[in-house]
Parts: C-alpha cells; sequence; structure tokens
C-alpha cells in the first residue's frame, strides 16, 4: 500500500498544485484580469486539436483492439471520448475567428458544441464510476454503443447548425451569457465532482485493474477546468485559456490512466512496434506528414500519400516534394517548412493553393508545427492539411453572386432613371465592367439587313483593337455561330466557357486571347419575342459563369431590353402626341400657324400695340389662278407651289410676323408693332414683287401672283375677325 501511494503521491501532488492556481485566481482575479490573449483563435484552434487527438487516440486504440471479453467501461470510455472529440472538433470550427462552418459561426453556436461536450465528458465519467470493471462478453455491444454514438451526436449537430431555435440561448449579444448557459455549467461541475467523489472513494477500497488515482484526479481536474469558465468575462481572456489548459491536463491523465495502466499489458506489443504512430494518424480524418530538417518527408498517413500519388506512406519515406504530385508548388512548400523549423513558429490553418498534375487548381488549408528532440532541438516539423476546395468555390460562387446582384440592382435603377436609349447602354456596359468586375461588355443590336449583320452600338471596358474588323452576324453561318451571332438567332444565352476549347469561337479566338478574354457569354435582347440585339460580356477566367449568376445576368438583359423597348414605345408616344399638339395649331401641309393659332397671336400683338401706341395690320392673300393650276397639273404640284410660296413670302416679312394659312389658296399675314401704315405697305409691295420671278416646279415654268387685301388695327377693327374680313373686303375691292 505504501508504495503505491508514493506513485500515487506525483500526481497528488500535480492535483493540488492545479487547485492552488485556481484558487489564487480566484480570490486575487486582478492578478488574472490581462488584456485579451493576443491571437487567441489559432492558441485556441492548437489546443483544441491536440485534445480531439488525445481523444481520437483513446477511442481508436481501445476500439480497434479491445477483444470480445473486456470492461464494458472501456468501451463506454471510447464511445465517450469519440463523442467528445466530435463536439470539441465542431466547437473549434465554430469559433470566432475560423471560416463558417457549415452555417454562420455565432457564440451560440460555438457554446452549444462546448457544453453538449462537456455534458457527454461528465455522463460518460460518471457511468463508469459506478459502474464494475469485471470483464464481460462484449459482442455486438459495442457497435450499437458506437451506433447510438454517433446518432446521437449526428442528430445534436443537425439541430444546432440547422436548427438553432429549438436549442436554449445560451448567448445573448449585448448581455453576455445566459441563466442557462451559466447553470449548465455548474451541473457539469456537479457530474464531474460526483463522479470524482465516486473515484476518491474506490481508492482503497479494493485492488484494481486500472490507475483509479489517475481517473480521480482527471474527473476533477476537469470540474476544476469547467469552473474556469464560470469565471471569464471574455472568450479570450486568461480564464478561458487556463479552463482549455486545465481540460488538456486532463485529458492527458484520463490517457495515461486509461491506456498506460488499465490496458498497457494488451498492448505492449503495440508499443514496441515502429509502427504505433503510424496507426495513430491513420484514424486522424486529415493529411498528416512529417519531415526532417531537409524537408524530407519521414512519414504521413495514408490520405496523404494518396494526394501524393503513392499507393503506400513508406513509398513516401526520404522524399521531397519536388518528387511528388505537387512539384510545380515544391519551393512554396518548402519556404513554409523552412520557416516553422528556422524560427520555430508555428503556422496554423493558414490557406495556400495547389496545382495538381493534371493541372486543376485546388485549395488547402494547413497547420505546420516544429518537432522538438528530448534536448529541445528542432529535428524536423510535422504538419496536417484539409482541402477546402469546395468551400473555397462556394465561397467565389458567393462573391459572384453577390457582385451580380449589385450589379442587377444599379442597372435597374439606371434603367428607371434613364431618358435615352443611348445613355442607357451605355451606363449597362460601364457598370458591366466597374461593378460586374468583368473585363469587357458590349451591346449590337440587330440589323435586319440582307447580311442580317450585328452592329455594335456601345462597348466598354479593355477592347483593344477588337471591333475594327470584327465581323458579326445573326445569319446562320460561320460568322454567325459565334455567342453573339447564335443568341440574337436563337433568343437564347449562349455560354462560352473557354476561348481555348470552343471551336465555334475560332474567327474570334486569336484576338481574344492576345486581349486577355478567357471566356464570354451572349445574353439576347428580347421583350415580348421582339429581338432588338444582345449584350456580350467578358471574363479574363475560363468557366467564369456559374448557373446562379447566369440566372442574374439573364435577368439584366430582360430588364435592359424591356427597359429599351419601354422607352422607344414612350418616346414614340411623346412624339406622337407633340405632332397632334402642333397640328392642333398648325397647317398640316405648309406647317404654318392655323386661324387658332393666329388668333391667339393676334390677341398677343394688339396687347402690346396698346401699351406702345403702336398699329398691327392684317394682310388677307389670295393666290391668283391656283385652281387652274391645281386642276391642270395636278395636286401634287400645286402642294409643291404653295409650300414654295410660303417660303418667298417668309423672305420679305421680319421675325416677329406671323404668316399662316387660310384655306387652299388664301393666307394670312400678322404684321406686328408697326409705327405707320406704310410699313405695312412696304412689306405688301416686297411679297407683290418677289413672285414677279416665274417659279420652277419640275418640268414646268410658272408664274404666280398674289392678290392682297390690308386692314389695320384699330383705325379698321378692333378685333380679330373684324378685321380678317375688312382685309378679305379690301382684297375683293381691288380684285374688282
Amino acid at each position: 500500500m505504501e508504495n503505491k501511494q508514493s506513485t500515487y503521491q506525483p500526481i497528488i501532488l500535480i492535483f493540488i498544485a492545479l487547485a492552488l492556481i485556481q484558487f489564487i485566481s480566484w480570490i486575487t482575479p486582478s492578478l488574472f484580469l490581462f488584456e485579451r490573449v493576443a491571437n487567441y483563435a489559432p492558441v485556441h484552434s492548437s489546443l483544441e486539436f491536440i485534445s480531439i487527438i488525445i481523444s481520437v487516440m483513446i477511442f481508436s486504440i481501445i476500439f480497434a483492439k479491445t477483444d470480445r471479453k473486456c470492461s464494458l467501461n472501456l468501451i463506454i470510455l471510447a464511445c465517450t471520448s469519440l463523442s467528445v472529440a466530435l463536439l470539441d472538433f465542431m466547437h473549434t470550427m465554430s469559433f470566432p475567428g475560423m471560416p463558417d462552418f457549415f452555417t454562420p459561426n455565432d457564440p451560440e453556436k460555438t457554446i452549444d458544441f462546448w457544453l453538449a461536450g462537456r455534458t457527454f465528458s461528465a455522463i460518460g465519467l460518471l457511468i463508469i464510476a459506478f459502474s464494475p470493471w469485471q470483464a464481460t462478453y462484449i459482442g455486438k455491444l459495442r457497435w450499437i454503443l458506437l451506433l447510438a454514438t454517433l446518432l446521437l451526436i449526428t442528430l445534436f449537430a443537425y439541430i444546432v447548425l440547422f436548427f438553432p431555435e429549438l436549442t436554449p440561448k445560451t448567448y445573448i449579444d449585448g448581455q453576455g451569457l445566459t441563466s442557462v448557459k451559466i447553470v449548465s455549467e455548474y451541473v457539469v461541475i456537479a457530474l464531474y465532482l460526483t463522479a470524482a467523489l465516486r473515484f476518491f472513494y474506490q481508492i482503497h477500497s479494493q485492488q484494481h485493474t486500472y490507475n483509479i488515482v489517475s481517473l480521480f484526479t482527471a474527473t476533477t481536474i476537469l470540474a476544476m477546468s469547467e469552473l474556469f469558465f464560470t469565471f471569464y468575462s471574455d472568450v479570450t481572456d486568461i480564464y478561458n485559456l487556463l479552463g482549455h489548459i486545465y481540460k488538456l491536463i486532463a485529458y492527458a491523465f484520463i490517457y495515461h490512466g486509461v491506456f498506460i495502466s488499465s490496458i498497457k499489458a494488451p498492448y505492449q506489443q503495440m508499443y514496441e512496434s515502429k509502427n504505433l504512430l503510424q496507426s495513430v494518424i491513420e484514424s486522424i480524418p486529415l493529411r498528416v506528414f512529417w519531415k526532417d530538417r531537409d524537408s524530407r518527408y519521414l512519414g504521413c498517413n495514408a490520405l496523404f500519400a494518396h494526394d501524393a500519388g503513392e499507393s503506400e506512406p513508406i513509398n513516401i519515406i526520404n522524399k521531397n516534394d519536388s518528387q511528388l504530385a505537387w512539384k510545380n508548388d515544391a519551393e512554396l512548400y518548402r519556404a513554409d517548412d523552412q520557416y516553422v523549423m528556422n524560427t520555430m513558429t508555428s503556422k496554423l490553418a493558414y490557406e495556400q493553393p495547389q496545382t495538381k498534375e493534371s493541372g486543376e487548381r485546388i485549395w488547402l488549408r494547413t497547420s505546420k508545427v516544429p518537432l522538438f528532440n528530448t534536448a529541445n532541438d528542432v529535428i524536423g516539423m510535422l504538419g496536417i492539411y484539409e482541402d477546402i476546395t469546395q468551400q473555397k468555390q462556394a465561397e467565389e460562387t458567393q462573391r459572384k453572386l453577390g457582385r451580380s446582384l449589385q450589379l442587377l440592382s444599379q442597372c435597374n435603377s439606371t434603367l428607371i432613371h434613364a431618358s435615352d436609349e443611348q445613355s442607357i447602354l451605355n451606363d449597362i456596359c460601364r457598370l458591366t465592367v466597374e461593378i460586374g468586375g468583368y473585363k469587357m461588355a458590349w451591346v449590337g443590336l440587330k440589323k435586319n439587313d440582307k447580311a442580317k449583320t450585328v452592329k455594335p452600338i456601345v462597348k466598354y471596358g479593355d477592347f483593344g483593337d477588337y471591333f475594327e474588323n470584327l465581323h458579326i452576324t445573326w445569319d446562320d453561318t460561320e460568322l454567325g455561330q459565334g455567342p453573339t451571332g447564335t443568341a440574337i438567332r436563337t433568343q437564347q444565352p449562349i455560354i462560352n466557357q473557354d476561348y481555348l476549347s470552343n471551336p465555334r469561337i475560332k474567327p474570334w479566338r486569336n484576338q481574344a486571347l492576345q486581349l486577355g478574354y478567357q471566356s464570354s457569354i451572349a445574353l439576347p435582347l428580347v421583350s415580348n419575342n421582339i429581338v432588338i440585339g444582345a449584350l456580350s460580356i467578358y471574363s479574363d477566367e475560363p468557366h467564369a459563369f456559374v448557373e446562379e449568376e447566369v440566372r442574374l445576368l439573364e435577368e439584366l438583359a430582360n430588364d435592359l431590353a424591356y427597359g429599351i423597348i419601354t422607352l422607344r414605345t414612350r418616346l414614340e408616344r411623346q412624339e406622337m402626341e407633340k405632332t397632334n399638339a402642333f397640328l392642333v395649331h398648325h397647317d398640316t401641309l405648309t406647317r404654318l400657324p392655323n386661324r387658332l393659332l393666329l388668333r391667339d397671336r393676334f390677341e398677343q400683338a394688339v396687347a402690346l400695340a396698346q401699351r406702345q401706341n403702336t398699329l398691327v395690320a392684317i394682310l388677307f392673300l389670295d393666290l391668283d389662278n391656283f385652281k387652274h393650276i391645281n386642276d391642270s397639273l395636278g395636286h401634287t404640284l400645286g402642294d409643291k407651289l404653295l409650300i414654295h410660296s410660303v417660303e418667298r413670302m417668309q423672305l420679305c416679312l421680319r421675325e416677329t410676323d406671323t404668316i399662316s394659312r387660310h384655306g387652299g389658296d388664301e393666307f394670312i399675314i400678322l404684321l406686328t408693332n408697326l409705327h405707320d401704315i406704310e410699313t405695312a405697305e412696304i412689306i405688301t409691295q416686297e411679297i407683290l414683287e418677289i413672285f414677279r420671278e416665274p417659279i420652277q416646279m419640275d418640268e414646268y415654268v410658272l408664274n404666280v401672283s398674289f392678290s392682297i387685301g390690308i386692314s389695320m388695327f384699330p383705325n379698321d377693327s378692333k378685333n380679330f375677325d373684324g378685321l380678317v374680313k375688312k382685309a378679305d373686303t379690301a382684297l375683293y375691292t381691288r380684285d374688282q
């Protein structure tokens, strides 16, 4: 008994030291309330991954090597260790500062996985503490327990990730931890202490085949670790860090107590085997490798060997990166290795690209740490990595979709406020390049000529001399087989994902590649089954257009087509309204003001004359012999004669004077701001003189003259109708 107690004494001393540290931190908090731990996320991840590896080691070795007859407690401990490893892994991946784990990371998700891991650990140790350790036939029971554990963990993870509303709130933003979280921590502490008291009771009760002191110490330290998490005020302060360190120490005691002491004999041969490390790392679902100081491989797991193009890990030994599948990236990897070993600094969870032999580019998340010998000299480095290509692709897709949504929003705003078609097309192409991030964009309108050409109207971006000799048609010919022509002809979006391999873009390939175009898309501009052209967009990346992005670009093209058609319709309607408004006040043939507009101008002229004490004259003109010309030479020539006559008369008038067609071959001229009647007579004489010169109409030479009657305001009448009648009478009298 004394020998046994002397063996336990170092462990008990360690426990007392840890308890003393915690007691001091509790009674003198000012010594521990430091600023936040710098770069805590990598430290947290490192500590958690070490504890995960220890848990996986406990599970894999116990579960894989236990005989059919063994203690059920070992199987419970193995399943508990696996559940804790999985939950700690999900907790680590959900920690703030880590990439999103399936769903956006937040404190709630992190705490949920943390509490679940601690609860599983506490319940498992409690069951072991109160269960006998005698060997029994396990049979299929271990598989049933393993399956039940995995199902339970999967169900819990599914709820936390996708139905977080089903879990009680443990953290409220702006308020901190909830009472549920705090009470849960104390419940877990109570479970640990209960198990610890049971182990303590068993220490002197009888002989044991396992190290009861180590389990007692580990369980007590776990309770102490959990107590730290009721102290901290920030997830990055010293209490949080101490809690994780205590948890790691406790896991080490569990490993020592169960693996070293309890099942040492059955696995002594494995301990002596040089394949021990290989057996452990093969259980880790990551690529694991280690190298010497010269970056030559000393070992790896099977997953890593497969990635390297080798069938077995042994084929990797003594090779360097330049001899493996990623030889193009060998210098980059060697530089990382040397940095870690020379600076004795870990590089954790950093992302880097890798080019495979096929040319495919993938992304890895890598961690590397230096390896030390017993003299604390660096002898190499240990690394792990995981393939995050799908995650990066998903992130890139989301980035493109966000960019496309912003582009769609800006373009729709432009369409709403557009006033002319040219501005619309200019702005859309500019926004496509500047906001969409594409290399070039242009709009070509469909021509209905014999060659069925596509005419570039607007272009923006890096296009160089691309359009100088560009020949595109929407006809079903060789020059019409490109994306733009095909899109117009078929009314469907056409995607060219790679200029190097697409045979249909051969006529434009060389010039496009010189300008850096790698892929393109042509989107028909269609509205109400009317195709007006196409919007073509170019990217400097191959396979740049993903399905979700194409749908947004289609929506953009449809909105653009609708906007153009709507604008054209609106402008046509405005032009028609303008024409109708013009025709209300003007003669359709001569475009002269009609009687209605002339009357309005007369009223304005009279008002001015009354203020300035001036005169207003009305000239009534009749084109002599017009009916004879119209009947003998035709109405078309007669209309031309009227128009030409108006042009001659306007040469004799001032800018303030107005000619109006009264009807047929009759005209009325309004002369304003006259100071004497002689001015009206002079203008009348000029009109008569200018028509003494014959008029050439087609092959006819016509001699044209006017009969003119004059009336004056206010001498002859003070109203419009009276003056017109006086002038008409004067003309008739003169003709007599």
